[in-house]
């Protein structure tokens, strides 16, 4: 970051605000041209300048694409520099949006970070990334093998929401009144509740829904318990849905995925998303998280899903 902000570096002309160095950079073919020759950050893979669309997210950037950081993270002969830049990127982003753990895959993945794959790839484990980083494990635990395998979940006694309109057909689910989220089990007491959201839901509950929603987490919260929200499709899936909505009735997805990072931070101790390949994924899910609650609260689920149930 540039030690002296309020001084131009081309005139030397010094100002009492950082706005006021922005509007005079208008004479000096504006902010683009001033940061890209006196602070000059290059895209780590190609070595191009980085692209320029503000101050904040000019210093965060290390690439100039998703394609490219990939491609980085991917090459053998680069490894030893991506480990360096796993940290500082991870860092980087910490310290802006601050806090002081390692998040959840989602939120990696939803602002375009090294994921927990490059993470585990390249350092060996997230626990020895963090320490370089310094910051806070925040999923230590594996999900037991029977998580997956498991299939009798007869003696599983779910509460459904008296206010969910499409509910799972769990076997032996009773209605009852939530204070927050759709299901939790009785039978399997963790404190563990699962909020489902259809496609059209998840985009709703986060755009125009978010403070309501996020009310229930604060409620949550304070009752010490854990919220898994869990989605009937993939990201993939949702970018789907949106590109055939008509353009008149597009909800704004960009909006709705602010928010979720948002909260996955503010609330990272309590609640975590889980996108699931449709309905029927999202079913067999819920039931699994429910029965082996405590287990959950330790562990990255969109990880485990992606990387380890699926290969």
């Amino acid at each position: 970051m540039p030690d002296k902000p309020h001084k131009c570096l081309n005139c030397k002309k010094e100002f009492k605000s950082l706005r006021g160095l922005h509007i005079h950079l208008k004479s000096h073919g504006g902010m683009q041209s001033y940061y890209q020759t006196y602070y000059p950050r290059f895209d780590l893979y190609d070595n191009s300048i980085i692209n320029f669309q503000s101050k904040s997210q000019y210093f965060s950037a290390y690439f100039n694409s998703d394609n490219n950081r990939k491609k980085f993270y991917s090459e053998v002969n680069l490894s030893n520099k991506a480990k360096e830049s796993v940290v500082n990127e991870i860092k980087t982003n910490a310290d802006f949006k601050e806090y002081s753990f390692l998040p959840s895959e989602n939120y990696l993945i939803l602002s375009k970070l090294p994921t927990i794959e490059n993470i585990k790839r390249l350092h060996g484990s997230c626990a020895e990334m963090c320490k370089k980083a310094k910051l806070e494990p925040l999923f230590t635990q594996n999900l037991p093998k029977e998580f997956w395998e498991r299939q009798d979940f007869n003696d599983l006694v779910v509460l459904v929401d008296t206010r969910e309109q499409k509910p799972f057909d769990i076997k032996g689910s009773i209605e009852s009144k939530l204070d927050f989220g759709d299901y939790t089990s009785t039978s399997h007491y963790s404190k563990v509740f699962v909020e489902r959201k259809s496609i059209p839901d998840f985009i709703s509950s986060l755009g125009s829904g978010a403070d309501r929603f996020e009310k229930e987490l604060k409620r949550a919260e304070e009752f010490d318990s854990y919220v898994v929200m869990v989605v009937e499709g993939s990201l993939e899936d949702i970018n789907k849905f949106i590109y055939t909505t008509p353009k008149h009735r597009r909800p704004n997805l960009d909006y709705s995925l602010h928010n979720l990072r948002k909260l996955l931070i503010d609330y990272a101790k309590s609640f975590q998303v889980l996108f699931c390949n449709g309905r029927a994924e999202a079913e067999d899910l819920t039931k699994r998280i429910l029965y082996f609650g405590e287990h959950v609260k330790n562990c990255d689920l969109q990880y485990f899903l992606n990387y380890v149930a699926k290969g």
